[in-house]
């Protein structure tokens, strides 16, 4: 096999897309771009390149807002839909990139990318009381040391201590450098998170992308992140890292998968977890010189070590787009959700799907069916599609729709399957309208994935509005019993 493919720039200022625009583009985004078959270079993604104070906490000057607590539309192409914006700060540039996670008690936990009129990018959130009624004024988390931020994801334990994650990095040279994966937590009554400490190990200078995280039945927290060592150290390669923790506060390191001879790049790699078993699955997009695949692995030791063999997902006709794979599981089965194209792979912008495919393996060595999510009545293209499963074994996805990459009619949507495998009935409109955009750079910019989450009968979703032009974080809850 010939070596992969390798694109070397690592960011591109987005200011050469946004006329008037000063913000320039790092982390996450701009890896993205890098070491894919066909790409070349594009855009940026959604991280500033200035410098920032730091600090580990701060709160900005704004408002409450109320959200709706009821479903909102029935699919088709009725009327404008809309939720209160969450994430009003005055001195935003944009916010994209949401995660939302909900405890027993009524505490609702979100948080986004919030990327300043300097440039600079932390990590913005709000913390609500009353089941996402309302929220309080908007905080703040940095990352230390003046690095920027991106990729914020969360979690919650059944305790109810909030765990969010994200990477940290400075620009240099155009690009990302001196990485590091961080995780605050927010513990159990409280709206406030506490000091980020290390997932990762603090000395290894790999450049690194996309962390998840999630909570385990044992009560521990397991995260995952692409790794990429250039070094011709005994480390290099391309892999995945998973890191665990007892605690949100001490943190363990382990290796998912790592390829040294650099042929095959892994990444958005998502872990699922169950309280039901303590098997934890890791899904992932492979990229090599013969396009783009999904794969799965699985530890039953709480994340310490992974299966051997990587199992295949999609399948070899099956054209997948770079859009993050999510999985769930009840403990032993898994399903996997993913993205398919039908026009060429390695885009600058984010890739637009024509169907949202869910795989399902009853022991995570093979697919036994799979099945489409997408509402195909409410759009022709889909991005960044999220998967929950309830306790009643439905399965929710939500994603964006539009016809085309800027149809500002295009709308964010809740699909439901109460027998997954026999197919999802029309979807529900969440918000309508929103600019149906893949443009990374821009500030309407969509983020690379959305907030959905299940708890006692109810789903929470945090996603991107973005009519205005200027991309800003909305909230909605609805009863799925």
């Amino acid at each position: 096999m010939k070596p992969l493919l390798r694109v070397a720039c690592f960011a591109v200022p987005c200011a050469l897309l946004v006329a008037a625009s000063a913000v320039s583009c790092g982390g996450r985004s701009s890896l993205r771009t890098r070491l894919r078959p066909g790409a070349d270079g594009g855009a940026g993604g959604e991280a500033g390149a200035g410098g920032t104070t730091s600090s580990t906490s701060s709160t900005t000057s704004t408002t409450s807002t109320t959200s709706t607590t009821t479903t909102t539309g029935t699919g088709g192409n009725g009327g404008s839909v809309s939720h209160p914006i969450i994430s009003g700060s005055p001195g935003s540039y944009m916010q994209a990139e949401t995660s939302v996670a909900a405890t027993a008690d009524g505490r609702v936990a979100v948080a986004w990318i919030d990327v300043d009129m300097g440039g600079n990018s932390a990590m913005g959130y709000a913390i609500s009381n009353d089941d996402g009624d309302s929220f309080p004024p908007v905080q703040v988390v940095l990352s230390p040391n003046g690095r920027q931020s991106s990729d914020p994801v969360l979690a919650v334990d059944p305790a109810g201590n909030f765990y969010l994650i994200w990477v940290g990095y400075y620009i240099s040279g155009g690009g990302p450098s001196d990485m590091h994966f961080y995780v605050s937590k927010a513990l159990a009554g409280e709206t406030t998170f506490g000091p980020p400490v290390e997932a990762g190990n603090p000395a290894d200078a790999a450049l690194g992308d996309k962390p998840w995280i999630a909570t385990t039945s044992t009560g521990g927290v397991i995260a995952t992140w692409e790794r990429d060592d250039e070094s011709n150290g005994p480390d290099k390669g391309f892999g995945l890292v998973a890191a665990r923790s007892p605690d949100g506060l001490t943190w363990q390191q382990s290796v998912i998968v790592n390829d040294p001879t650099f042929n095959v790049f892994r990444n958005l790699a998502y872990p699922c977890t169950s309280p039901l078993g303590a098997r934890i699955y890791v899904a992932y997009v492979a990229i090599s010189n013969q396009g783009y695949d999904i794969r799965l692995k699985y530890s039953d030791d709480g994340g310490a070590t992974f299966s051997a063999q990587e199992m295949p997902v999609s399948l070899p006709s099956e054209t997948v787009a770079f859009d993050d794979p999510t999985c769930v599981t009840d403990g032993q089965q898994v399903w996997v959700s993913y993205g398919i194209m039908n026009e060429p792979q390695g885009q600058a912008e984010s890739d637009k799907s024509y169907k949202i495919r869910i795989a399902h393996s009853a022991d995570g060595g093979s697919v036994d069916w799979r099945v489409d999510a997408q509402d195909s009545a409410a759009g022709s293209y889909f991005i960044h599609p999220q998967m929950v499963q309830e306790s009643s074994g439905a399965i929710d996805v939500v994603y964006y729709t539009g016809d085309f990459d800027w149809d500002y009619e295009g709308s964010f949507r809740w699909g439901r399957a109460t027998a997954p495998a026999s197919g999802f009935p029309p979807s529900q409109v969440v918000e309508r309208p929103v600019t149906f955009t893949q443009a990374r750079g821009d500030s309407a910019w969509l983020g690379d994935y959305t907030g959905l989450f299940w708890q006692g009968n109810k789903l929470y979703t945090s996603y991107v509005v973005n009519t205005s032009g200027v991309a800003q974080i909305a909230f909605a809850r609805f009863a799925t019993n």
